[in-house]
């Protein structure tokens, strides 16, 4: 048997670890070259150790447990290792509950083993080990939860809305702790145009996804038929090419409007999709049609980006000349995390900059939204926590949530006001999983993380470009035109991190 470079890959809790221990022990007993993070202080060595060790195995294996299955780290690693083509080995330890919906778009399709206690011990590392020696892991044994769920007031915040729920049979967004902000409206308004575009753009988790399935479920009691692309689950070969995005675009739009494709070659050239979309997509579908294309900014850069912004603004102008071939009936949503215009180099070919189809710019909750969302869970809070509680955050949805959740949702951790604040930025503090992803995010991006270092040590403004792009992070906002770190948790975290 060839020795394999594994990495294993487990959150710090005595039941992972325990397992993670038993395993590195047994797979360098049986001569692989085994790596688990036990001895590395975090911080940017760390980071830059984990993303080598990544890049140095050949094979990953990922202990889920509820919590890693909700951890953004985890999320991190494994996007890394699928973008570097290393083979995935998931654990399912005591869980086979629901993965996070951006875990589950990588890992839903691979085969898992399921250990529920010490007794699986011998099984689990002889099945390892037989898949690291070129076996296939034992057929799945339980079935696991892929639908939705509805939230409550106490459950942990997840890290991005959850498309799957588009695909229960009477669709209910049932969030409390979802606010309303102005732009919903505004966004909402756009529903009775029957051939629209919307763009909505905000930084990652701020709520874009949330607000797009709200669109298609209203547009579904509209008589719209919904369909949802996530580019986020695009495979990396996919976005190489434009063939390929094509073909994965056609694969997605047959998924989502439930369409028979037997037959149908895939489309290599621009024209080959727009045959397509009059032949098969409006032919079929017959009703007026709600279109979100999601994370459409993960095509920045690549190789693909001019042709597909091309044909979107293609398809939008076919409203008009050619309405009759079905174009007159696509209401077309695109949500975005980087700013619109740098994805502009020829103003006449990007759907980002029509007439009458400016971005919906989300915004950050300002203190109103902070104190409703806090009654929800506690009754109130006095102006002094509510003014605390925004200069943290700096009113950005997902970390407001978690907050609360901390203080006062069910196993949040029991968080006082003071010591939440206090431990912040703290390595194993309250938001120390969303801290270490964001920092492992920069460290991939040399250009981004050099910029914010200098931001944040010397005040140096960063190029349009680089402030676009941690703009999109949420990791910086502009105040008085110029950009700064969007809100004193990060400052503190990332002065601590980049500055040592």
């Amino acid at each position: 048997m060839a020795a394999q470079r594994v990495f294993i890959s487990y959150r710090h809790v005595a039941q992972d670890q325990r397992l993670a221990e038993l395993l590195y022990d047994r797979f360098t007993a049986a001569g692989h070259d085994v790596f688990i993070d036990r001895r590395i202080t975090v911080g940017t060595d760390w980071v830059a150790e984990i993303d080598d060790r990544i890049a140095w195995c050949a094979t990953m294996v990922l202990l889920l447990s509820e919590d890693a299955a909700k951890s953004e780290m985890v999320q991190q690693e494994v996007l890394t290792a699928k973008s570097l083509g290393k083979t995935l080995l998931p654990v399912r330890v005591v869980y086979t509950g629901q993965l996070d919906y951006r875990l589950a778009s990588h890992l839903d399709r691979i085969q898992y083993l399921i250990w529920q206690s010490e007794a699986d011990d011998e099984a689990t590392v002889a099945a390892l080990l037989n898949a690291l020696a070129g076996g296939d892991l034992p057929e799945r044994a339980v079935a696991i939860a892929d639908q939705a769920k509805p939230i409550v007031l106490t459950d942990r915040p997840v890290s991005s809305a959850d498309p799957r729920v588009l695909q229960q049979p009477d669709l209910q967004l049932d969030d409390p702790c979802y606010l309303r902000r102005d732009s919903d409206a505004r966004v909402m308004a756009r529903i009775e145009n029957s051939a629209g575009l919307t763009i909505i753009k905000a930084p990652r988790q701020m709520g874009k996804t949330s607000l797009v399935l709200r669109y298609l479920a209203a547009s579904e009691a509209k008589g719209k038929r919904k369909g949802y692309i996530d580019f986020f689950a695009f495979e990396k070969e996919e976005l190489t090419s434009l063939p390929a995005t094509l073909a994965a675009l056609q694969r997605e739009l047959l998924d989502t409007y439930k369409i028979n494709g037997a037959g149908l070659a895939p489309p290599t050239t621009i024209s080959a999709m727009r045959v397509f979309m009059e032949t098969t997509v409006f032919i079929r579908c017959p009703e007026p049609l709600a279109l979100a294309l999601d994370d459409i900014d993960q095509l920045a850069g690549k190789p693909p980006q001019d042709n597909i912004f091309a044909m979107l603004r293609d398809w939008k102008n076919r409203a008009a000349t050619h309405g009759d071939r079905g174009w007159n009936r696509l209401d077309l949503i695109l949500a975005v995390a980087t700013e619109p215009a740098a994805f502009i180099t020829d103003a006449t070919q990007s759907p980002f900059n029509v007439e009458g189809s400016e971005p919906e710019r989300l915004q950050v909750f300002d203190r109103p939204a902070i104190e409703t969302l806090a009654k929800m869970f506690t009754g109130g809070f006095a102006a002094p926590e509510i003014d605390l509680l925004q200069s943290l955050t700096g009113g950005h949805p997902y970390l407001v949530r978690a907050s609360l959740w901390r203080l006062f949702g069910r196993g949040g951790g029991g968080y006082t006001l003071a010591q939440l604040e206090a431990m912040a930025s703290d390595d194993d503090g309250p938001f120390s999983e969303h801290l270490k992803a964001k920092l492992a995010l920069l460290h991939r991006q040399p250009e981004n993380l050099e910029a914010l270092r200098k931001l944040i040590r010397d005040g140096l403004q960063p190029t349009p470009v680089v402030g676009y792009r941690l703009a999109a992070l949420g990791l910086v906002k502009t105040e008085n035109g110029k950009r700064v770190p969007a809100n004193r948790l990060y400052e503190r975290y990332f002065k601590r991190m980049l500055l040592h």
